[in-house]
Order: C-alpha cells, then sequence, then structure tokens
C-alpha cells in the first residue's frame, strides 16, 4: 500500500490521509485514486490492452491479498 500512497502522491492529488481524517478528506483521496484507475485504464487501452481483462486480474490479485490478510 505504500506503492499507491507514494503513486498518489506523485499524481499530485493526495492530501494528507490518516485513520482520523476528515470525511471530506477522506473523500478527496478517494476521488484522486479513482482518477489514476481511469487514468491507467485509458493507458491500458491506449497500449492496445482489454482494460476490462486488466480490471478482472487486478481484482483476483486484490482478493487473494486479502485472503492471505
Amino acid at each position: 500500500m505504500l506503492h499507491t500512497e507514494a503513486l498518489l502522491t506523485i499524481y499530485g492529488r493526495l492530501p494528507a490521509l490518516t485513520r482520523t481524517s476528515s470525511p471530506a478528506v477522506r473523500l478527496v483521496a478517494e476521488d484522486a485514486a479513482t482518477a489514476l484507475i481511469a487514468d491507467l485504464l485509458h493507458w491500458l487501452q491506449a497500449q492496445g490492452t482489454d482494460p476490462g481483462t486488466a480490471l478482472d486480474r487486478a481484482q483476483k490479485r486484490f482478493e487473494a491479498a486479502q485472503a492471505g490478510a
């Protein structure tokens, strides 16, 4: 998850986010993550990769990590 925070910081939209962050700050962080995902999907499509397939693989990887946690 540190990679994600670093990437969002580089992306320039991540506010300081902690467990006690306000709902508004959390919403901004969620919006930044959503925008990043959308941009990655556009990039994948431009590279000739099916974004839906990439999303499916990402979801499986996420679920496997959750199951192992």
